[in-house]
């Protein structure tokens, strides 16, 4: 949804997603989306939010990278699942008028 919104691809990391204690990767990538939040800002920026975060007892990490691409994928080592591209399968509609022109 991100990723439509913005007019860009991210690509996530499977294995730097730590889901919470006694909840299985799976699972933990199927949960409602309230239960976590995925946020984009400048890698130099990174480390000065995530600190903001680990302040209240709230975990955060690194866990990918946005793109100037559509798609949206899994990343693990070599390997790269696209889950939806945005160009060609909409989620919301709500892409930039210059990429739904494209």
């Amino acid at each position: 949804m991100v990723a439509e919104c913005s007019g860009v691809g991210v690509d996530l990391d499977v294995e730097a997603i730590v889901p919470p204690a006694n909840v299985s990767l799976s699972r933990w990538l199927k949960t409602f989306p309230s239960y976590g939040l995925l946020l984009a800002t400048e890698r130099s920026k990174a480390d000065a939010l995530i600190s903001v975060f680990r302040e209240r007892d709230l975990d955060a990490s690194v866990i990918g990278e946005v793109n100037s691409g559509s798609e949206a994928a899994f990343v693990a080592g070599p390997h790269r699942a696209v889950i939806r591209d945005w160009r060609l399968e909409r989620l919301l509609g709500f892409a930039p008028v210059e990429e739904c022109a494209a």
